[in-house]
């Protein structure tokens, strides 16, 4: 029991003031703190929760991206695909019509210098012009010896002499090539050696 005086109390004798109301209000506190504590660790806890789920948001979103990247990268590359076979093929036509209008050239009968002479090899050029302009250039392998890499067979010329074997015996038609890999390989008549 607290023993103070109030102020409003003067007198002979000491009145004690009486604590029992302060009691339960400190008993009150003290099991509020508890809740507090308690709501405290619940918190908490939620947020631990909350933390776990954001993470776990966070590696899926994460996931997410990657396997979009990744799916991208492989429409590009299909497109791409795509792209270069359609060109490839149109590429294709074009070398043969340069070896159908070579043939007509070649074959036409008309004096060089006649008018329709002059605009097939015009048209000619055009066409190794517009190939040019897509990266791919014409070639002949130099010397006689033919290369398999570089060069197709169309004929077999049978030859006596061994020193002819597997040597060109004649140049049919340009070979074509990007930076990166052969069109067409020329294409040659090759001498092939036959004993007697």
């Amino acid at each position: 029991m607290d023993t103070r005086m109030h102020d409003s109390q003067k007198g002979d004798a000491p009145q004690p003031v009486s604590t029992s109301v302060a009691e339960p209000a400190e008993a009150s506190e003290s099991s509020s703190e508890r809740a507090g504590a308690a709501n405290m660790g619940a918190v908490l806890e939620h947020l631990v929760e909350l933390r776990a789920a954001f993470d776990s948001k966070l590696r899926y979103d994460t996931t997410k991206d990657l396997q979009i990247e990744q799916l991208h990268a492989e429409l590009e590359t299909y497109k791409r695909g795509e792209r270069d076979s359609m060109q490839r093929a149109i590429l294709v036509d074009m070398i043969r019509l340069y070896d159908d209008m070579t043939d007509l050239v070649a074959n036409s009968g008309l004096p060089a210098d006649a008018s329709m002479q002059r605009s097939l090899v015009a048209f000619q050029k055009g066409i190794l012009e517009t190939l040019r302009r897509n990266g791919i250039e014409p070639y002949r392998v130099e010397g006689a010896a033919y290369d398999r890499t570089q060069q197709r067979p169309l004929q077999s010329v049978a030859t006596q002499d061994p020193a002819l074997d597997m040597q060109v015996a004649r140049h049919v038609r340009l070979g074509f090539r990007s930076a990166e890999r052969i069109i067409r390989q020329e294409i040659v008549d090759v001498f092939r050696y036959v004993p007697l």
